[in-house]
C-alpha cells in the first residue's frame, strides 16, 4: 500500500505540537503515527503537510497514492478497509474523511474532486487524535498496541536482580544495561 498521510484540518486542531512538524510525526505511545503506519506500508509512508514544513519533512505534493488522514493511527481492521478501496472512493467514519483513493494533487480543489468520489463507511473502530490531550488520554492503550508490534522483531533481556520491577510489562531491549533502577509499568 503506496500511503500518503495529509494534515487536513488536523493541523489546526492539534496546535501548537503541529507548528513545527507534521501530525504524522506526533508520537503517541511508542512510535510515531507515521512510525506506525510504515509497518503496514509496502515502502515508507509519505507525508502531505502545509507549505512551510514541505522542504523540512519533504512532504508529497504530487498525489497519486491512498490518501489518509494523518490524525488516525491504524490497525489491522481499518487497515484492510482502507486496502479494500477502488479507485475513486472515500472512506468515511461518521462524516469525517478517514481516507481517499487517490489522494489529488496538492493543487486539485478538494471539494469538487470528493463530490466525484464514491463514499464507503468505516465499520472500523480505531484511535484518532483530534486535540493535543488526546496524545495523553491514549498513550497507554497505544503503548500496549505497539509493544505487541515490537515484541515481534525485538529480543528483550531479564532485568538484573539489582532492579525493582513494579507490574508485569517491562521490556529491556538486549544490550541495554539497566542497574539499581526501579522500573514501574503499572500505568502508561
Amino acid at each position: 500500500m503506496n500511503i500518503i498521510l495529509f494534515d487536513g484540518i488536523h493541523h489546526k486542531q492539534l496546535l501548537p505540537l503541529t507548528y513545527t512538524k507534521p501530525v504524522a510525526d506526533l508520537r503517541v505511545g511508542i512510535k510515531t503515527i507515521r512510525e506506525k503506519w510504515n509497518h503496514y506500508a509496502t515502502g515508507p509512508a509519505a507525508v502531505r503537510t502545509q507549505e512551510y514544513l514541505v522542504d523540512l519533512f519533504k512532504g508529497n505534493t504530487t498525489g497519486g497514492g491512498i490518501g489518509i488522514n494523518a490524525s488516525i493511527i491504524p490497525n489491522d481492521d481499518l487497515v484492510q478497509e482502507i486496502d479494500a478501496l477502488n479507485a475513486n472512493e472515500i472512506l468515511m467514519k461518521e462524516g469525517k474523511v478517514i481516507a481517499i483513493n487517490p489522494l489529488p494533487t496538492s493543487g486539485e480543489d478538494p471539494t469538487d474532486f470528493l463530490s466525484k468520489c464514491r463514499k464507503v463507511e468505516s465499520e472500523s473502530e480505531f484511535n484518532q487524535l483530534n486535540h493535543p490531550w488526546d496524545i495523553f488520554k491514549l498513550n497507554e492503550a497505544e503503548i500496549k498496541a505497539d509493544l505487541e508490534i515490537i515484541k515481534e522483531k525485538t529480543r528483550f533481556e531479564t532485568p538484573s536482580d539489582t532492579n525493582t520491577i513494579i507490574g508485569n510489562e517491562v521490556y529491556i531491549e538486549k544490550g541495554a544495561k539497566v542497574e539499581c533502577a526501579i522500573l514501574n509499568s503499572t500505568t502508561g
